[in-house]
């Protein structure tokens, strides 16, 4: 399944690494490659996920060991990640993107 990431994917993962890096040497490292093992998993099967927008059928996947998510959007081309957020951010965060 093809994958693709919102424009402002990149920037959310850069700064959460230098975040966790910053706290310890390799962390961040770790992060970006649970981050990139989580997006094989979801694109094995993308609809095993709960739908958290019903209007816009944007789905979560929670990453291990870190308080992530992972929203994206399955599509008939492909699978579309939106956004990569902590938690304890607000829940709207990264709604409307397309």
């Amino acid at each position: 399944m093809q994958v693709t990431y919102h424009d402002d994917v990149e920037a959310e993962l850069v700064e959460t690494a230098l975040v966790y890096e910053s706290r310890e040497q390799g962390l961040g490292s770790d992060f970006l490659k649970l981050f990139d093992a989580a997006v094989a998993i979801i694109a094995e099967a993308p609809e095993r996920w709960a739908v958290v927008d019903e209007e816009d059928q944007i789905r979560r996947y929670h990453m291990r060991r870190f308080p992530f998510g992972i929203d994206y959007r399955v599509a008939k081309d492909g699978l579309k990640i939106l956004s990569v957020k902590h938690g304890r951010r607000h829940p709207n965060y990264g709604r409307g993107r397309q």
